[in-house]
């Protein structure tokens, strides 16, 4: 059973296949920067830079369907979609501040494997986030 109207569901599902592209880059983008793996394995040859912009272009339009997913729980009267969706762009928000930060100071290792660790939390949010589309079972009373 469905919890929301046909359109946060299908925003929910956008969302949830922006992040999963917002993660491959970000794995591609590793690969290809200074911390793809131990010093005896190059990385991938590829244009870090360009692939951090676009990893961070699709990063912003996932930001945006969330503050649309937001509002459509606050507007169906949803709270168990809305808090998803909030801690879903809370989230997000820390992973773009460590995002940019790595990128503006020099991409320390640090900061890399927290970012990391964070995309980790974000995938176990959106699916939270996507369950909460459903309806909670109903249990009879006892």
């Amino acid at each position: 059973m469905i919890a929301l109207p046909k359109l946060g569901l299908i925003l929910t599902h956008i969302a949830s296949l922006l992040l999963f592209i917002v993660v491959v880059l970000g794995v591609i983008t590793t690969g290809s920067g200074p911390h793809s793996g131990d010093k005896d394995i190059p990385n991938s040859g590829l244009n870090w830079d360009f692939l951090a912009h676009t990893h961070a272009n699709f990063s912003y339009a996932l930001v945006a369907i969330t503050l649309a997913l937001i509002i459509i729980g606050v507007v169906a009267k949803n709270r168990r979609y809305l808090i998803w969706s909030l801690a879903f762009f809370t989230a997000l928000a820390v992973q773009a501040v460590v995002g940019i930060i790595q990128a503006r100071i020099g991409i320390p290792p640090l900061l890399v494997g927290i970012h990391m660790v964070l995309a980790a939390i974000l995938v176990a949010v959106m699916v939270a986030l996507v369950y909460s589309t459903k309806k909670a079972p109903q249990h009879p009373q006892q």
